[in-house]
């Protein structure tokens, strides 16, 4: 029997010492299937302790009589795994998509009426119409100069960035800037104070 042979042994019967040894040995299979695919919950310790789980597993379930090497299998047991998390999460989504209404979408539905039994409702829904009013106004409250910076910076753009494409000085993407900010705050402090 040889050496890794034994370790494949003391590994399958639970001797965490050996499992550590042989997972490590493996664990470029991990980084390079962790290339391959993005889950959005799973951090560096988790894609670690799922493929420990995998790993543990099939070891388990290995058969050297396949005529497949426990690399291979340990690979196709993980990707399938990291498929099957991928569903999940998928339908996870898709689940909330199909759980939630908009506002609007239950006023066509239900009529107004559907906000009638609950005040606080009712009240989300004057809210909601008069914020919609407000943006309309505040967009019509900055100038052409503004709602391009503004548009810009919406999109991520950084100030020295938008000061380049606007052909401008920093300073005057600053100033506009706070322009917009005060108001902003002017606009929706009607809202507020309703």
């Amino acid at each position: 029997m040889t050496e890794e042979d034994r370790l494949f042994l003391a590994a399958k019967n639970g001797e965490s010492e050996a499992f550590r040894n042989l997972y490590q040995q493996y664990q470029p299979v991990v980084f390079k299937i962790q290339q391959k695919f993005f889950l959005k919950d799973l951090d560096q310790d988790d894609w670690h302790q799922e493929a420990r789980i995998i790993f543990f597993l099939s070891l388990q379930r290995f058969d050297k009589a396949r005529g497949i090497t426990i690399g291979s299998f340990f690979r196709i047991n993980l990707e399938r795994h990291i498929v099957s998390l991928l569903r999940k999460q998928g339908a996870a989504k898709r689940q909330g998509t199909l759980m939630s209404t908009s506002l609007e979408q239950r006023i066509i539905e239900s009529g107004e009426d559907c906000l009638n039994h609950e005040g606080e409702q009712r009240n989300l829904f004057i809210q909601y119409i008069m914020i919609r009013e407000a943006l309309k106004e505040f967009s019509d409250l900055l100038s052409s100069f503004e709602s391009g910076i503004l548009e810009l910076y919406l999109k991520g753009r950084g100030i020295t960035e938008i000061a380049e494409i606007k052909c401008c000085s920093i300073n005057k993407v600053k100033n506009g800037l706070s322009r917009i900010r005060v108001k902003f705050k002017k606009e929706f402090r009607k809202i507020k104070d309703y």
